[in-house]
């Protein structure tokens, strides 16, 4: 904790900003997470974050507040006083989500501050949602192996005799707000019943396009009176929050209720993670929607450019 015992102080605190001589002067309040007060010849922190939520002097309890909403993340309630302490406290709070909260902050104080000095900016909602992405993708890539052989690539397994396995994926267009789902069915032999596309012209960012495309998937077997069907995909957040949908709502809630009526009447329902490499054919699928094919569909048979990606999953095991 001594590292940031700099951060909650009454006084400004000098550090050196750059081999150029320049200084970067960080300022602190009692329960706010600080924020450059000026750095390269930026004199204050932009009056807009008194506007916008933000404290005197940084990031306040209120933002953070309002960041924990709008990001959907689940931690325990903290002092008003020492939540800045507290978030990254690991005896308190998971580090995987402090960096969640602790990005998007950065993301808000970055755009406000760049609005301000005349430069173009996304809009806050946008900038929030692109750096939760990069958090969680960063998270999900460097997990420790609990290991030390070398970790093996995750492969399509075909379900158990009587089930039917969907695999989807989504795409999502941050700059556009556009997005994707694809998907294909296949039995325990490997066969492709179905494969799918669908463009959607207005998606609010990749975890909810994520989300649709486990309901798409469920609503083409419901359609297809599919009575026992396993679902994959290679979105973890999708999985855990449905794994969690008891405790709480979610951004996606809606969406999962969906998901929940449409198997309700299924003899038996399973949502699954599996990795990327084992999902590349959902993946592709959903690469082949545009606005100007809005709805694709593959029956019985496989296009040109699933057969490669099929062959190599129903190879045997090496």
């Amino acid at each position: 904790m001594e590292n940031y015992s700099l951060l909650m102080g009454d006084s400004s605190v000098d550090e050196d900003g750059g081999g150029d001589g320049s200084r970067c002067r960080w300022r602190s309040l009692p329960g706010h997470f600080p924020v450059p007060a000026a750095c390269r010849n930026r004199d204050s922190v932009p009056r807009s974050w008194l506007r916008d939520g933000g404290g005197s002097d940084g990031f306040s309890y209120r933002g953070f507040s309002e960041i924990k909403v709008v990001l959907s993340v689940k931690i325990p309630s903290l002092h008003p006083a020492t939540w800045a302490i507290d978030i990254i406290d690991s005896n308190k709070v998971d580090p995987r989500v402090a960096a969640i909260i602790l990005c998007g902050g950065w993301a808000v104080w970055a755009e406000r501050n760049a609005r301000d000095h005349g430069e173009s900016t996304r809009s806050i909602a946008q900038s929030v949602k692109w750096t939760t992405d990069i958090t969680r993708d960063l998270a999900e890539s460097i997990r420790v192996k609990t290991s030390g052989h070398p970790k093996r690539r995750s492969k399509w397994r075909r379900p158990e005799e009587g089930v039917i396995k969907v695999n989807v994926d989504a795409g999502f267009d941050l700059n556009n707000g556009e997005g994707s789902s694809g998907l294909i069915v296949r039995d325990h032999d490997g066969a492709l019943l179905r494969g799918q596309a669908i463009w959607y012209s207005h998606g609010a960012n990749s975890l909810t396009m994520e989300a649709l495309a486990v309901r798409d998937g469920v609503n083409l077997a419901n359609d297809l009176g599919i009575p026992r069907i396993e679902v994959e995909t290679d979105a973890s957040e999708v999985v855990k929050l449905w794994n969690e949908r008891r405790q709480g709502r979610s951004e996606i809630w809606s969406i999962l209720q969906e998901i929940e009526e449409l198997s309700s009447n299924m003899e038996s329902f399973q949502l699954g993670y599996i990795g990327r490499e084992a999902n590349e054919g959902a993946h592709l699928c959903a690469k082949q929607a545009s606005a100007s094919r809005r709805r694709c569909l593959w029956i019985n048979y496989i296009p040109t450019f699933l057969v490669q990606c099929l062959q190599n999953d129903c190879k045997p095991d090496e």
